[in-house]
């Protein structure tokens, strides 16, 4: 009986452990690592690198003193993200689903005593959440080199305009273009008065995690829109 109720338990998700967002947080990653190197174990050999060709030529749009520009080829990634954010904000202020996630996130036990099946939600939320990051993946493949690194080296830059917009929908995405103007132009400047490498960028994401986390851990831009709270 003993041995059945360990199996039963080693066999149950984490979250109906009482698993806290963090322990889940640092499982996903400790699986990843695992799936990641134990493929690069089996097909190291066959690794390669991608490169996407873009199906139209590209050419500047707008350009701010040399700094940041804007080609074609971003309408791309700039259309998909706002489309895809329009659909987000339409998904959580208008659908019953929407609203049971940000109950769920916001209140996990209020939530369930409400009558809201959690557990499903959290798959649906797992699932919209892989989509829009595998979409991302595809989208990413058309402006630079993929291999099987390429996702983790992004975590840096998720992670830290995550933090910085306290975790928040609206905050979170002000935060991820004010960090990519942030570093274009920061280390546009260091290339040219200090002559440092454009490569050391991801530098500059890594300070502000830094900061952000050191003194103000709740975020920096936690935009909550008002409707969101009045249609709640």
């Amino acid at each position: 009986m003993n041995s059945h109720s360990s199996r039963c338990r080693t066999s149950t998700p984490l979250w109906k452990r009482g698993a806290t967002p963090l322990h889940l947080l640092v499982a996903s990653i400790g699986v990843g690592l695992v799936l990641r190197y134990s493929l690069l174990a089996i097909a190291a050999s066959a690794a390669e690198l991608l490169e996407a060709a873009l199906p139209v030529r590209s050419s500047t749009l707008i350009s701010i003193g040399g700094i940041v520009s804007i080609e074609t080829s971003h309408l791309l990634a700039m259309g998909a993200a706002t489309a895809f954010a329009i659909a987000l904000h339409w998904l959580f202020t208008r659908t019953r689903t929407g609203k049971a996630m940000r109950a769920t996130a916001s209140n996990p036990v209020l939530a369930r005593v409400s009558g809201i099946n959690i557990y499903a939600i959290r798959r649906t939320t797992w699932l919209i959440g892989g989509g829009l990051a595998g979409f991302a993946g595809f989208v990413y493949a058309y402006y630079y080199y993929v291999n099987p690194e390429s996702g983790w080296l992004m975590l840096l830059w998720i992670f830290a305009a995550a933090t910085m917009g306290g975790f928040t929908f609206y905050g979170s995405i002000i935060s991820g273009v004010l960090l990519g103007l942030a570093e274009q132009v920061i280390s546009f400047l260091a290339n040219m008065y200090l002559g440092l490498s454009t490569a050391y960028a991801p530098v500059i994401a890594l300070v502000a995690l830094i900061i952000v986390l050191m003194y103000r851990p709740e975020g920096v831009i936690r935009l909550e829109s008002l409707s969101l709270r009045r249609r709640a």
